[in-house]
């Protein structure tokens, strides 16, 4: 199992040489790069949502404490901590909610970047001017150290089935998983008609926090590998959320594309 708290260059050589080991001797060793491709769109998804669900339960955190100042601080993410886990929509989504959508994207955005530049500066690409720049990084990172949240690859085999799971500690709201299963359909739809190039013209969007176009990727790579998309990977929602991916060992013949389900 690979734990992903930072997805830095050298953690994605380790990621992908455990997909080489993997798939020693196997139909599966001329792919690493495809697969890798599609792990590599999935870690990352995991790690903007990680970091998502923080921005959202540390304003939610500031709201609580204005109004309840006497709370102790491990009082309030005890709490929070029971509302985000809790598998249940509606209360994560009246969270989520009480925040404008534009500021946490925004927010998402100075995370990531700051994160990009920390990411230089351990690997002495780039020097910081002070270390004061990457203040509200340290303290998400610190949080996640906490309470455990990151992104965890599993490769393991199961009977005639190679299993790649990637789950992140961020939960998934109903819509998001509409929105992706629509999405994925429509691809679908392009597909069958030879139109797929055509759908990414017409779908670019990068709207909606890391879900959307990287699926009907994903979707187009299974696709010239012969597996179909819907019985190879899958999206499975609980309290966090968990990408499956499922590879045969033994390479398959060529499959008819069957419209998406609906």
């Amino acid at each position: 199992m690979i734990l992903i708290r930072t997805y830095s260059p050298k953690t994605a050589a380790m990621m992908k040489e455990s997909l080489h080991q993997a798939f020693s001797g196997l139909w599966l060793e001329s792919h690493v790069e495809d697969i890798f491709h599609i792990c590599d769109e999935l870690v990352k998804n995991g790690v903007k949502s990680n970091y998502k669900t923080i921005l959202y339960w540390m304003e939610a955190r500031k709201r609580f404490q204005a109004k309840n100042p006497d709370v102790a601080l491990d009082e309030i993410d005890e709490w929070l901590y029971e509302v985000f886990y809790s598998g249940e929509n509606e209360l994560i989504e009246l969270q989520f909610n009480k925040v404008e959508r534009e500021k946490i994207l925004n927010d998402l955005l100075g995370v990531l970047e700051m994160e990009a530049m920390y990411i230089d500066h351990r690997m002495g690409r780039r020097r910081l001017a002070h270390a004061g720049l990457l203040r509200e990084l340290i303290r998400i990172k610190r949080f996640c150290k906490k309470h455990r949240i990151g992104v965890q690859v599993r490769i393991e085999s199961a009977g005639d089935q190679l299993h790649i799971t990637v789950s992140n500690d961020a939960p998934i709201l109903e819509e998001d998983l509409v929105r992706i299963q629509s999405v994925r359909s429509t691809f679908r739809d392009f597909q069958r008609r030879g139109n797929e190039e055509q759908f990414f013209l017409e779908h670019i969007n990068t709207s909606g926090g890391g879900h959307g176009l990287g699926y009907p990727l994903m979707d187009s790579i299974l696709t010239t590998m012969h597996l179909d998309p819907d019985t190879s990977l899958f999206l499975i929602s609980a309290t966090r959320t968990m990408i499956l991916l499922s590879l045969p060992i033994v390479q398959p013949e060529s499959h008819a594309l069957l419209p998406a389900p609906r």
